[in-house]
């Protein structure tokens, strides 16, 4: 089970970090990729964090360009021409030189996110609204036509072929050396209501495809005829050709076709293989991108494929765990481990593996053992870092149910199942015996969650919490003060070595400080309604003094003061997109969707001297009381930026300014309710606060 943690976020005395922030980390995962393009020098591969190149066909890869979300890249012998998005705000760069260098190339007003350009020498061509734009000096000027006598319906630019750009017009071909005078082809064949969807020239030999139907040209396009076979069915709209000595390939987002007789026919080449949709070759090596798979590599003619992502940056990375100094990562198409003094990976199990594949993976790191459970999936075992594998799962229920997760006490491995049963094993798996706790026939297999701390061992029934010191013997009810009730349907909960945190109806987060005797809330800014999946990853960690939570997709936190206050630690990750947390004594590890994996040192944990807290009554408020309008003081020499913000004393946020020191002073109340407030004002030199009485 990835136990879930509501997000805390009571942000009254921020302690950032200012300076540290996590870092982006190669790996061998490869994610989404858009195109796959090669030259005479370098493999390009296109991916939202960055465009990345091989100079040995997909053995290493290097990140030559980074942006915040590429789109397409166009070439022309070392000339690359690369489109990303920025915010909204359309970019385009120009490199001479296989992506060393860049130069940006202005765009016409109001132009939006490019997927649809050519590059020939120093001309642009780009397709909008119906529109050809055209620029020979690489932007500095731009024109606009239509090409005279076509009523031009779908625009599509396809890549240059010899020195001449390709254009289609649904199913009519027109070529151009310059962008302004355009020869007309033919039609291509195609099926009715179909429009071209890619082309390719090997000499004077072109090959088109349209719907089901592969078309092929002898004469440069001129005349055209069939050469798709009925079994192909429809084709799909990621069409990429290449040619590699004598024989022609296509990737359609099913197994690779081949050609052998210069395009006529066409077969699969394993009908059995990966569904490529991307794909370019060189070499004699064929590079294919599975769809959120990473890139595969093919030296055989594209009959097996193996992993080709080491450097490619970013990617899924969706689960990780942390075993001594073995850092085991899996993103969605194996997993991988990596010793964190060196720098490259070892392949534990990947793809075609299907028994791993699955919405998520558990790694759990377990002594010197590791556990492998997927989606759906059977629990695995290895002793020997993934070369053999053993299955100990201890029936069907496991398998059949998504509520799995692991707890250790002592030699004791745990495995549960929610609306099933509890197992307890005390030799790594090999034997189970069902443990269904039993606190005057109050629990039995109902039990929906567990946590450990110590020796002690907790479990609820979402209504009641027990817990037992004595090795599972006996057990007893736990708290007098609980937070659960009998509107509680799910609670979760969950332990660090000091602390346990209880989250109810996934609305409400408690925390105990002794073994769950007495409770506290922990007060929350957000809706009171938080609608997530239980089954987003959450992380509560005890590193030296301070506390880290981890919320998946949402942010990593950490906390100064025994989890009383709470603010940001996820500086340098983009977009709040990690998935996983994980940690040993010296690093921090965190994966995201897209960018990743990124590590942090553990020694970033402590405050920087500039951040210290200071007094929480220094805040000087007048008039205090008031009725609703009032300023405070800050202490001199404070400058720059401020946030200010104002709470109840539940915890709800009630305003948040953030302006410069001196513009923060007037602060307006009189829409609250008459009570007690607490006003937090966060500056480069501390955090200073008071209360404030609203009568």
């Amino acid at each position: 089970m990835k136990k879930l943690l509501l997000l805390p976020a009571f942000l009254l005395f921020l302690l950032p970090c200012l300076m540290a922030q996590w870092v982006s980390t190669l790996g061998p995962y490869g994610g989404y990729v858009y195109q796959l393009k090669s030259n005479s020098t370098y493999v390009f591969a296109v991916k939202n964090s960055g465009l990345y190149r091989s100079l040995d066909v997909g053995l290493n890869w290097e990140q030559c360009a980074s942006t915040n979300l590429f789109g397409k890249l166009a070439l022309d012998g070392p000339n690359l021409l690369a489109s990303y998005d920025n915010s909204g705000e359309a970019l385009l760069q120009y490199s001479p030189d296989n992506g060393d260098h860049w130069i940006p190339v202005p765009l016409p007003g109001g132009t939006p996110f490019l997927t649809n350009f050519a590059l020939n020498k120093q001309t642009i061509l780009f397709v909008y609204q119906s529109i050809i734009w055209r620029s020979s000096d690489l932007g500095q000027t731009w024109d606009f036509f239509e090409i005279s006598g076509e009523t031009f319906h779908q625009y599509q630019l396809f890549d240059t072929f010899d020195g001449f750009f390709q254009l289609g017009n649904r199913t009519r071909l027109l070529t151009s050396e310059d962008g302004l005078n355009w020869t007309y082809l033919s039609s291509v064949p195609g099926n009715s209501g179909n429009s071209i969807k890619n082309i390719f020239k090997n000499g004077e030999l072109m090959l088109s495809i349209s719907g089901q139907t592969i078309g092929r040209s002898l004469n440069g396009g001129v005349n055209w005829e069939i050469a798709a076979t009925e079994n192909n069915g429809n084709l799909g709209g990621n069409n990429f050709f290449s040619y590699e000595n004598g024989v022609y390939y296509l990737s359609t987002g099913k197994p690779m076709f081949s050609s052998t007789d210069n395009g006529l026919s066409w077969k699969y080449i394993n009908a059995d293989g990966p569904k490529i949709y991307y794909h370019t070759s060189k070499d004699n090596i064929l590079l294919g991108h599975l769809f959120g798979l990473g890139v595969f590599r093919s030296t055989d003619g594209g009959q097996t494929f193996e992993a080709s992502n080491h450097g490619l940056g970013g990617g899924d990375v969706l689960t990780i765990g942390l075993q001594n100094k073995d850092l085991w990562l899996w993103d969605e198409r194996g997993v991988v481990r990596q010793n964190t003094d060196q720098l490259d990976w070892d392949a534990v199990a990947t793809y075609p593996q299907p028994t791993l594949f699955g919405s998520f993976v558990t790694i759990k790191p377990f002594k010197n053992a590791v556990f492998i459970r997927a989606d759906h999936g059977e629990l695995l075992r290895t002793f020997d870092g993934g070369q053999s594998w053993t299955t100990v799962t201890p029936d069907a229920s496991i398998v059949s149910s998504d509520f799995i997760e692991f707890n250790q006490q002592g030699d004791s491995l745990f495995l549960s199942s929610e609306f099933y049963n509890t197992y307890l094993s005390t030799d790594f798996g090999d034997h189970w015996e069902i443990l269904n706790p039993q606190v005057n026939n109050l629990i039995g297999s109902t039990m929906k969650d567990m946590a450990v701390q110590g020796e002690t061992v907790f479990v609820t029934d979402n209504q009641q919490l027990f817990r037992s010191d004595d090795h599972l013997s006996s057990w007893q009810a736990a708290g007098g003060n609980l937070p659960f009730g009998a509107n509680a349907t799910k609670v979760r909960i969950f332990s660090t070595p000091r602390f346990l945190f209880a989250f109810v109806n996934l609305e409400q987060v408690f925390q105990s400080d002794d073994q769950g005797e007495t409770w506290t809330e922990i007060f929350l800014p957000f809706p009171p309604v938080f609608n997530i999946s239980s089954e987003h990853e959450i992380v509560f960690a005890e590193i030296g003094a301070a506390l880290i939570s981890f919320f998946e997709q949402e942010g990593i936190y950490i906390s100064h003061d025994d989890g009383q206050t709470w603010s940001s630690f996820e500086a340098g990750i983009p977009t709040q997109a990690a998935t996983c947390f994980a940690y040993n004594e010296t690093s921090m590890w965190a994966g995201t969707y897209y960018f990743g994996l990124y590590q942090r040192s553990t020694n970033d944990l402590t405050p920087l001297s500039t951040t210290v807290l200071q007094d929480k009554n220094t805040l000087k408020i007048y008039p205090n009381p008031t009725s609703g309008n009032f300023s405070f003081k800050l202490p001199p020499g404070i400058t720059g930026d401020a946030t200010l913000t104002v709470f109840d004393l539940q915890g709800k946020q009630m305003l948040r300014r953030i302006e410069s020191a001196e513009h923060l002073q007037n602060v307006d109340l009189s829409r609250c309710a008459k009570g007690v407030y607490w006003v937090s004002i966060s500056t480069s030199k501390g955090i200073f606060g008071g209360k404030v009485v609203v009568q």
